[in-house]
């Protein structure tokens, strides 16, 4: 059984977080002490990857699949989200 681990949750919650603050202050000017406490954004972006390289290993331990499989599942996956992306865009320039 898959095993839930709170702490990479954080980490990928702070991330985000971190990721959004720092496009948040970009686009108002702010002390340079502020803004480099911002650049934590970019290093949360880095730890994200992690966990979900993380997150990916502790699924194939739970249920291994082929390369084949795999590229399969992550293929349809993103296309699913693709999809969506560009039917939520053709919708915006329909309003």
């Amino acid at each position: 059984m898959l095993q839930r681990l709170e702490v990479i949750d954080f980490l990928r919650g702070f991330s985000i977080f971190t990721i959004v603050l720092m496009h948040l202050l970009q686009s108002y000017p702010i002390p340079p002490f502020l803004m480099a406490a911002s650049s934590f954004g970019g290093a949360g972006v880095h730890v994200f990857i992690l966990c979900s390289g993380f997150g990916l290993y502790l699924s194939y331990l739970n249920k291994p699949l082929t390369y084949s499989q795999f590229l399969k599942r992550r293929f349809f996956k993103s296309l699913f989200a693709i999809h969506n992306n560009y039917i939520g865009k053709c919708s915006d320039s329909l309003l």
